[in-house]
């Protein structure tokens, strides 16, 4: 027969094993969480850059006059966030150039920064980009001039 004490060291024991398994359970899902969210961002970035490239790569067709190429940057949208989030696009200047979308997850400790780089290999010499960096939501303007 068991003893009264023992019972009660089983029952702290067991306690104690789901008091663990309830932490790492919870430790694994919000870093899986963060994962997730992470990868959603990470591929709306690359489907800005594939985008803004694409674009930039089209343009080479039009050499017969002045024309204007407009593309409205769409907002990211964080799960964790309500609407549409900022980010920024820069143009980084290498040879081949890159286009850089960044994102930071500001409510995160540490703040975590999700960058995707795409390079651009077909840029037509006659594109002008007035500005090197812009953000969600605003339109870029690629000046296309005749040489």
């Amino acid at each position: 027969m068991k003893k009264r004490g023992q019972i009660s060291l089983d029952l702290m024991l067991t306690l104690l094993a789901v008091l663990m398994f309830v932490q790492l359970f919870q430790a694994f899902s919000g870093e899986f969480t963060v994962s997730q969210r992470t990868m959603s961002i990470r591929n709306q970035e690359t489907e800005i850059a594939t985008n803004i490239r694409a674009l930039v790569a089209n343009t080479s067709g039009f050499n017969d006059g002045n024309i204007t190429v407009s593309f409205k940057v769409p907002f990211i949208f964080d799960p964790e966030k309500s609407g549409g989030q900022d980010c920024k696009i820069e143009f980084i200047g290498q040879t081949p150039p890159v286009v850089r979308v960044s994102y930071t997850m500001s409510d995160l400790i540490p703040q975590k920064d999700i960058m995707v780089e795409k390079k651009m290999y077909s840029v037509p010499s006659h594109l002008f980009v007035p500005a090197k960096t812009f953000y969600c939501g605003s339109i870029m303007n690629f000046d296309v001039n005749a040489i």
